[in-house]
């Protein structure tokens, strides 16, 4: 209870303190934060290796083992789903209300959101946006939470991840979007991450302002620009006003992308994708979502798992993947990235 106590005096303060000054997000206090939360023991990173294998598309694709793993559970969010309809998920033990102490890098903006270390990480600095009041996983993105993703990857140039639904690969019931620091490790340069060169290119043919797809992923998916400038490289030289403004702008012109890109895969939609609309997650598709400051790029999902065994989640749409085991390794070499994402996905119709 005490910690709880001291949690809201310190957001209450730096909520007072942001009606004189916009709080800024600045990576010295995030890495002050994580070694801090190491030396208490409260962070764990886990041990992990990587390597690269070529995608069926062409990409150089990061594959991570991570043995440490392979007893965790998966399917959170699917099995809060299935519970919910017997019992309130809010009442369940939830590691977002409030976040640890330790954990907590700072609230974002208006306090909507918190900022905070993903407790068990397989990269540095994995960062989770978090609403500050329970919502649920299954819930749409609003614009409310696309200003606190548009200034974090505008400031801090990350790559922002959401799993959406039961069959997304979530692992919290509680809306919280995943942040990882660009670039990727063991992306090619100059590239941030594996299939950026995939998306750069399709971007570059597809018409401006118009929805684009990778020609070699033949699963369903859409992409397309955000229009809105980073302006990354004098961000932090704003006023208070003029960050505020731009952050009000790149919030709209993301909340435009994604209803562009929801509206065009028909994820409101199950029964467009065989699927039964009572057991849909809040009536939509479950999706996954990719994006920085200035594109985003959607894909539906069909299954939580592939072949039954290895998860996927957004990051897959980057170009990388996790295994849990030698066993799930050597299933997406044989497999392929490309093939696994389609299993987990839907056949491209068009």
């Amino acid at each position: 209870m005490k910690t709880r106590q001291k949690l809201h005096q310190a957001g209450t303060r730096i909520s007072r303190k942001k009606n004189k000054r916009m709080n800024r997000i600045r990576w010295d206090l995030i890495k002050t934060v994580t070694s801090s939360a190491l030396s208490k023991g409260s962070l764990k990173s886990l041990p992990t290796t990587f390597g690269q294998i070529s995608g069926e598309d062409g990409a150089k694709w990061v594959v991570r083992l991570a043995t440490v793993l392979a007893l965790k559970p998966t399917g959170a969010v699917k099995q809060q789903h299935e519970a919910s309809k017997a019992s309130d998920p809010v009442a369940k033990p939830n590691p977002f209300l409030p976040p640890d102490a330790d954990l907590l890098v700072a609230p974002v903006l208006a306090g909507a959101h918190n900022l905070v270390l993903n407790k068990f990480n397989v990269v540095d600095y994995h960062l989770l946006l978090t609403t500050a009041s329970f919502q649920s996983q299954l819930d749409r993105l609003n614009e409310s939470d696309f200003a606190s993703i548009w200034y974090c990857t505008a400031a801090l140039e990350v790559l922002a991840f959401y799993n959406c639904g039961a069959e997304s690969g979530a692992s919290q019931p509680h809306k919280h979007v995943q942040l990882l620091p660009l670039p990727l490790q063991g992306s090619p340069p100059p590239w941030r991450f594996p299939t950026e060169p995939l998306l750069d290119a399709a971007a570059a043919a597809a018409a401006p302002g118009t929805i684009f797809r990778v020609a070699g992923w033949p699963f369903r998916h859409a992409c397309c620009r955000v229009e809105a400038a980073c302006e990354r490289p004098a961000f932090e030289t704003l006023s208070d006003t003029d960050a505020a403004e731009a952050i009000r702008r790149g919030a709209q012109a993301m909340t435009r992308a994604y209803d562009t890109l929801y509206q065009q895969l028909q994820l409101a939609d199950a029964a467009a994708y065989g699927l039964d609309a009572a057991a849909g997650s809040n009536q939509h598709v479950s999706y996954n979502l990719i994006a920085t400051c200035d594109w985003m790029c959607i894909m539906p999902r069909k299954h939580e798992l592939y072949d039954g065994k290895l998860a996927v989640n957004a990051t897959g749409l980057a170009g990388t993947l996790l295994a849990k085991t030698d066993e799930l390794m050597q299933l997406i070499e044989t497999t392929g990235p490309v093939n696994i994402l389609k299993g987990v996905g839907f056949a491209d119709s068009a």
